[in-house]
């Protein structure tokens, strides 16, 4: 696939190649995670927003992005921790009740998104 963009035309990688690829990165920490994740939805030309919390306002997760039309919202997590906050776990319910991908990911190699991906474009 290929797309243009203002007469420059560039090589997308197909979804499925991008979720064959593993991270070389080791440590599980959570900035570590995020870089990865973010390395990731690069390489797939995921559009992405990371939310930066100012301390007022409605209370969400790190990462939301929208990949060939479909919305996901992921909660980054070091990897000796397995399940969002009660109010993370609110807005993944909300967003997941709109049919939105949702997972927790806490491994540099993303397994969790490389598996709400895989589940939704097979």
């Amino acid at each position: 696939m290929s797309r243009t963009i203002i007469g420059r035309s560039e090589k997308i990688p197909s979804v499925h190649t991008a979720l064959s690829r593993t991270a070389n990165l080791t440590g599980h920490s959570e900035a570590e995670v995020k870089t990865s994740l973010k390395q990731f939805l690069k390489l797939i030309h995921a559009w992405q927003y990371w939310p930066v919390p100012m301390g007022r306002g409605k209370r969400t997760i790190d990462c939301f992005f929208c990949l060939q039309g479909r919305f996901f919202a992921v909660e980054t997590k070091r990897s000796d921790v397995q399940e969002p906050t009660p109010a993370q776990d609110e807005v993944l319910r909300q967003i997941a009740a709109a049919h939105g991908g949702v997972c927790v990911e806490n491994d540099v190699r993303l397994p969790n998104v490389k598996r709400m991906i895989h589940a939704v474009f097979g």
